[in-house]
């Protein structure tokens, strides 16, 4: 009899750490769907989400109008907000900031099935709207 059998489980332990290793953390998304007043322009709006720690830039939505999309936005302890969409209303003494969506990785923060969007929302909130005014 050979001494297989402990060879084996060496190489078994070996093939999962190798593939584990290389996974990436899952994305988690959801629609928000939330709206925010801010007592500046939009433009000014837009400068100052700029200035965040992460990627604009403008897209085309299905209404034919422009849809902002934020990408890697760094939040604390190096985490990162994977893409936050949304719009935004220039009105006559204000702008409206409508939050349509965020795209982030189950890893931070920690998400559960029940609860997430409004988990989602707050993530938005805080890191995003909390931000900029």
């Amino acid at each position: 009899m050979s001494n297989k059998k402990p060879a084996i489980n060496i190489f078994a332990m070996v093939c999962f750490i190798c593939l584990t290793s290389t996974t990436l953390a899952p994305n988690f998304a959801g629609e928000i769907n939330k709206s925010y007043k801010f007592k500046i322009s939009k433009a000014n709006l837009l400068r100052e989400i700029e200035e965040l720690n992460g990627e604009l830039t403008t897209e085309l939505s299905d209404r034919g109008d422009s849809l902002y999309v934020l990408r890697n936005l760094i939040v604390e302890n190096d985490s990162i907000i994977k893409k936050v969409t949304f719009r935004i209303e220039d009105k006559n003494d204000h702008s409206v900031l409508t939050l349509k969506g965020i795209e982030t990785f189950r890893s931070y923060p920690a998400f559960l099935s029940w609860g997430a969007k409004r988990r989602l929302q707050r993530v938005g909130e805080k890191y995003l709207i909390e931000e900029i005014k």
